[in-house]
């Protein structure tokens, strides 16, 4: 596939960064979006090809899967039409996991934050529809599901909490892991010089790793903490 022109990309960054169309519902959120870079490659095959898998609402009409679609499709100027859209009458948890863990390629790390922002739906909270009361998700249940160990959703919870967007988007994308000493990364006090420069690395340059066994990954427990101490407020959010 040719790789998108800086142009291409630009315009695909300020598409991620637009309110979607639909209202979103917030099981659509549990799964990272697109970097510009993949979400401009898919809507170049979207116009090539026509779009591949439908976008999925709830019978009240909030957007249960299929926000990068959605994307790609407003990026290759394709308008959306009923022949592109399905409803889902059933279980909205079992349904976005089920597409997603088929669909994506996910690393270890990627399948942990996952779990961790399926944890923080509650019983009565975020529910739009009567099937949402099934939205209470214990840490253990969110690891099961997503294969992943409870501790390692812990870590990543850490990270959801506690780190910078651009540290939470660099773990999404596969460009860090997230691991048992992720405090380290998400803390309040202070982060070696040298530890910040690995970190701006892998945020910008480093290629995401094979998902088995994450060789190439800059593990957040094994960022070298040495030199002078520095402030994480530009890593990491107070």
């Amino acid at each position: 596939m040719k790789t998108p022109s800086v142009a291409e990309m630009d315009a695909a960054a300020q598409i991620l960064r637009a309110p979607l169309k639909y209202k979103v519902h917030p099981l659509c959120s549990v799964y990272p979006d697109y970097s510009p870079e993949t979400l401009a490659e898919h809507a170049a095959d979207v116009k090539a090809n026509g779009l591949r898998d439908k976008i999925t609402l709830t019978p009240d009409g909030l957007l249960l899967d299929g926000k990068n679609r959605v994307r790609a499709c407003e990026l290759a100027g394709i308008e959306i039409s009923p022949e592109m859209i399905e409803v889902h009458h059933g279980d909205p948890l079992a349904f976005v996991i089920s597409k997603n863990l088929k669909r994506r390629h996910l690393d270890e790390s990627q399948r942990a934050m996952v779990a961790a922002r399926l944890e923080t739906y509650r019983h009565g909270d975020n529910q739009h529809s009567a099937a949402d009361a099934k939205l209470h998700v214990r840490r253990d249940e969110a690891a099961k599901q997503m294969r992943v160990s409870p501790r390692s959703v812990a870590s990543a919870a850490v990270v959801r909490d506690k780190a910078a967007p651009e540290v939470v988007r660099a773990v999404d994308r596969g460009k860090l892991t997230v691991s048992q000493r992720s405090p380290h990364l998400a803390s309040h006090g202070r982060l070696s010089i040298a530890r910040l420069r690995i970190i701006a690395r892998a945020l910008s340059i480093r290629p995401a790793a094979p998902s088995e066994d994450n060789r190439g990954h800059e593990p957040i427990d094994a960022l070298p903490n040495q030199g002078d101490g520095y402030e994480c407020s530009a890593i990491c959010s107070r």
